[in-house]
């Protein structure tokens, strides 16, 4: 397999994950909206602990796959760090032979805002900066999973608790950098990668949970 038809598999499989992660957070954001306008609903109870619990831990749990590296593992730094190595393989000709029946001159001007004016390909140092910003953006998820979800951490390293504000701007961090490789990789425009629920799931709230 050819390292363009790897890389595409690899960020296809990447935004698949994080659509997914991004199917639960609308849920999740749905199911706080209808508790936040039924005044009845506001009292203290362990469900909506556990609910919250829950969400970020899937969610967390869930950005750490689709970011950082275990081995081998399918994610964007392994995939970006693969890249790396070869960058002149995601050249302007070659992201200019992905736009078919459309004019050279607008192919040429996605590429000079998605790597730079004039530019043959991307440099290592393009792909460098991905790798630290993504890490830096994601460090306290990664520790917080690390070291209190998928572990319990004996020496109680842990200095920082992700806020809810960590979890969103990391969140909108990794897709940035997600619609960005589906550019540069297959030249794909993604306005955002929430997909839609098709089904009415909402319609389970308008009948009484209780038995009476």
């Amino acid at each position: 397999m050819s390292k363009t038809k790897l890389w595409s598999s690899w960020i296809d499989e990447i935004r698949t994950q994080y659509s997914n992660l991004l199917n639960l957070k609308q849920i999740y954001d749905d199911v706080q909206n209808i508790i936040s306008k039924n005044k009845k609903l506001h009292q203290p109870s362990s469900f909506y602990d556990w609910l919250s619990e829950t969400y970020v831990t899937t969610i967390t749990v869930g950005l750490r796959r689709v970011v950082h590296k275990s081995g081998s593992s399918i994610c964007l730094l392994n995939l970006i760090q693969d890249m790396a190595k070869q960058p002149e393989i995601v050249s302007r000709e070659y992201y200019i032979g992905l736009y078919k029946n459309t004019p050279t001159r607008v192919a040429n001007k996605h590429y000079d805002k998605l790597v730079g004016e004039g530019a043959a390909h991307p440099s290592k140092a393009y792909f460098n900066k991905d790798t630290t910003d993504l890490n830096i953006f994601t460090k306290t998820l990664k520790n917080y999973v690390d070291k209190h979800v998928a572990h319990i951490d004996p020496n109680k390293q842990l200095t920082a608790l992700p806020t809810w504000k960590d979890l969103n701007d990391a969140t909108l961090k990794v897709e940035e950098y997600i619609k960005k490789y589906c550019s540069l990789i297959k030249a794909e425009g993604w306005v955002q990668l929430t997909p839609t629920i098709q089904e009415p799931w909402k319609a389970i709230f308008d009948i009484p949970w209780v038995a009476r």
